[in-house]
């Protein structure tokens, strides 16, 4: 088990847990990383800090911070943040730099990189392939990895073969502030990116495949519909300055709603192994009363159908 976080202007330590300690300032914020038996046992601590040793920090603390961390079939484990400051003899390029750390199963250091220019500049994600190659992603605020900068914040990601040396680097971006949220690994070596952009125009201009997110407001721009999602998610006809429903005939019907609906809770009560799935239809499948009478038995997967069919076969099985 490997565990990885931050800690706040100390040293950490355990009795009957060999410490490991980078050079570096334990001042400020510092990366933790440590390994445990499959029974909780601590078999070792590094805590990892860089110095501050340019002006780009000078008068604040080094504060170093883990953003992923990896593992690979060998037990090593991989490393990548932001530092601000020195790591070992590494050159700090400026404000804040990216960096990547591998760490064999004992602890030790084995290699690590620090990346970056004069700017911000930082590792969000990391991802090893087959051949144990490494991919970086991360957010620069400068040319530093093409010079196809975009102002702002862009993105990039590179490639590192398993001897560490770089094989390719890309960066992209537009006016205004990017990040990635995101890195999906699609096959061995390919990766799907999900980054916010700040300006929709942009995308007008980007080539290849493009996922646009949008978030949707049921009922948006009808007030009365806002304040009531669920009610007129399906509607029968009504009247639009009140929102009142149009009475059917004078005959009360029964629907084919109600009636599922009363048949389902029966049958439930018949039988123990009886359970209900939706996909964020509760109320217009006619399931409150189910819901109500077996919350155990009851499945809301939200808007995913093809979830719920999946469900319901494991379930079944």
């Amino acid at each position: 088990i490997i565990l990885g976080g931050i800690i706040d202007k100390g040293s950490f330590s355990l009795i009957s847990c060999m410490t490991k300690k980078s050079t570096g300032e334990l001042s400020a914020k510092d990366i933790i990383i440590m390994k445990l038996t499959k029974l909780g046992v601590c078999e070792w601590i590094h805590q990892i800090s860089s110095n501050c040793n340019n002006d780009y920090c000078s008068g604040t603390d080094s504060n170093d911070y883990l953003n992923d961390l990896k593992t690979d079939s060998s037990g090593n484990i991989y490393l990548v943040g932001k530092i601000r400051g020195q790591f070992n003899d590494h050159q700090s390029f400026g404000n804040y730099d990216g960096f990547i750390i591998k760490l064999n199963s004992k602890g030790d250091i084995v290699f690590s990189k620090v990346l970056g220019g004069n700017a911000y500049d930082t590792v969000n994600q990391l991802h090893l392939d087959n051949q144990q190659n490494l991919y970086l992603f991360g957010t620069t605020e400068g040319d530093t990895f093409s010079d196809n900068l975009h102002g702002g914040y862009n993105l990039f990601w590179m490639k590192l073969n398993n001897n560490y040396e770089l094989i390719w680097t890309k960066q992209i971006g537009i006016p205004l502030l990017d990040e990635i949220n995101a890195v999906i690994p699609v096959e061995d070596s390919n990766f799907a990116i999900v980054a916010r952009y700040f300006n929709l125009n942009n995308l007008k201009n980007k080539s290849g495949p493009i996922l646009l997110h949008v978030i949707t407001k049921k009922g948006k721009g009808y007030k009365i519909a806002e304040q009531d999602p669920i009610k007129y998610h399906g509607v029968t006809p009504f009247d639009i300055k009140t929102g009142a429903s149009e009475k059917f005939n004078k005959k009360k019907t029964l629907t084919y709603t109600n009636i599922f609906s009363k048949w389902i809770n029966h049958a439930a009560k018949k039988n123990s192994n009886f359970v209900a799935i939706t996909p964020a239809m509760r109320e217009g499948s006619g399931l409150v009363e189910f819901e109500e009478n077996f919350p155990d038995r009851f499945f809301d997967v939200g808007i995913a159908e093809q979830h719920s069919v999946t469900l319901a076969a494991g379930l079944a099985s």
